[in-house]
């Protein structure tokens, strides 16, 4: 829906997925909500709602890196590295944002 420029359903889809993903995992730190954050921050974005964006890569941001914290202890290193390749996705967006 992104690309037709349908930002209002695709905010519609990107909300209720979110809320799905929050309601079935039981807890916010998790990657699939940061991931999502990062979709729907995306769409803000895209819409030029450059201070919603900001804020939103921001919470996946907090989220990842309390997951991070959490895989440091008992993960492999592939899950690491796939974690860590998110996180600093998400810090170069929010740097886009803010040049």
């Amino acid at each position: 829906r992104m690309s037709l420029e349908k930002f209002e359903e695709a905010f519609v889809d990107l909300r209720k997925s979110l809320q799905i993903a929050r309601a079935q995992q039981g807890d916010n730190n998790n990657k699939t909500v940061a991931q999502m954050l990062c979709h729907l921050a995306c769409l803000y974005f895209e819409k030029g709602e450059l201070f919603a964006a900001q804020a939103t890569f921001q919470d996946a941001l907090d989220i990842y890196r309390k997951v991070w914290k959490k895989e440091q202890e008992n993960s492999a290193t592939k899950a690491r590295d796939a974690l860590m390749l998110q996180l600093t996705d998400t810090l170069c967006n929010i740097g886009s944002i803010l040049n």
